[in-house]
């Protein structure tokens, strides 16, 4: 074993414990960084000690895994995966440094460490976004043996998913019925229409392009010129948002005259149709949904609106699936609202 010393660019000494021993024909390494050499020392004599008394390699890779911490195993965790979606990400790294969370040996993890971590989320926080953090976590959990190499599994969650449900501290959100009137959608479309020097981007021309196409707004705003077939109406998504194929899911969505009009209008002044912020243009719809006191409604409800609109308009959930992305009837279902009094109106022909 030996100890390095070196300074980082900011002047703090770091110390760089080394291990390499053979044990019964195999080689054993491992290293591990500290911010003071009492502490390096401290570890080098424990791990002399774990490396005197272990029958094989093999054990011994076992033992380290079952002595990591939470926030060790999510920290190795975002090191090693790859894509990781952006809220994911920003859970995951509030979770590596929990104060309660992130301090507990995997040996020692069990149900009542989730329950408990639950309990003091809800001060901070609804039920639904505790069941984000426990499905992130869990996630890395189920990922560890094929992205890390370890051997534990989610069991922990399965056992105590039940009562967290039960005990209403963790809870999937609400469906989301809001969608946007005719009404509405006209005032902010005249509002955004009218000339104003300080307005830098088509606003209106991106809300009705997205009521008219079911996008999204990242999907919009990623959509570029190469992708367009103009004469077929068609563009194409890439890596469409999909679940279960988050990264590969290239789709061609055929759109409405009005929606390729939108896009023909559009200068092209860069490789994007709509080279703008998502959340510029968010901020935009909220201001202006603010200024003409529209309540709770999101730039997401068009998806849903535009959607349903077709549905009304007599294509069938599959040809709406091939417009919306969605790869589930059950899906496409949570974002369509069917009106009943069209309905009734149908069942009276009947």
């Amino acid at each position: 074993m030996s100890i390095l010393k070196r300074k980082t660019k900011s002047g703090k000494l770091r110390y760089t414990v080394q291990v390499k021993k053979m044990i019964k024909g195999e080689t054993y390494s491992d290293s591990k960084t500290f911010g003071s050499l009492t502490a390096a020392k401290a570890w080098e004599r424990k791990r002399a000690s774990e490396l005197d008394g272990a029958e094989n390699v093999s054990s011994l890779a076992e033992d380290e895994t079952l002595n990591m911490t939470v926030g060790e195993l999510v920290s190795a965790y975002l090191k090693k995966a790859t894509k990781i979606g952006r809220s994911k990400n920003a859970v995951l790294n509030s979770m590596k440094g929990h104060p309660f969370l992130s301090r507990i040996k995997l040996k020692d993890f069990n149900p009542q460490h989730l329950y408990q971590y639950c309990q003091g989320r809800l001060a901070e926080c609804q039920p639904q976004t505790i069941w984000q953090d426990i499905s992130f976590l869990r996630s890395v959990f189920k990922q560890a043996q094929v992205v890390l190499s370890l051997n534990i599994d989610d069991q922990v969650f399965v056992k105590a998913m039940p009562t967290l449900k039960e005990h209403n501290l963790i809870s999937k959100s609400k469906q989301r019925s809001r969608k946007a009137s005719g009404n509405e959608l006209e005032r902010v479309l005249e509002y955004l229409r009218k000339p104003n020097p300080q307005r830098k981007i088509p606003t209106a021309d991106i809300i009705e392009f997205a009521y008219e196409s079911g996008m999204r707004r990242s999907e919009v705003c990623n959509l570029k010129w190469s992708d367009l077939v103009e004469e077929r109406s068609i563009i194409r998504i890439m890596e469409r948002k999909d679940p279960s194929n988050k990264h590969t899911n290239d789709q061609d969505v055929p759109l409405t005259p009005r929606a390729l009009k939108i896009i023909l209008s559009q200068p092209r002044i860069n490789n994007r149709i709509f080279p703008y912020k998502p959340d510029s243009i968010r901020a935009a719809w909220d201001r202006t949904c603010q200024k003409l006191g529209i309540e709770d409604l999101r730039f997401h409800d068009l998806r849903r609106t535009g959607l349903t609109r077709l549905i009304d308009a007599g294509l069938s959930e599959f040809e709406v699936r091939q417009i919306s992305g969605h790869k589930d009837v059950k899906m496409l279902q949570r974002y369509v609202n069917i009106n009943p009094d069209k309905v009734a109106e149908k069942l009276k022909g009947l």
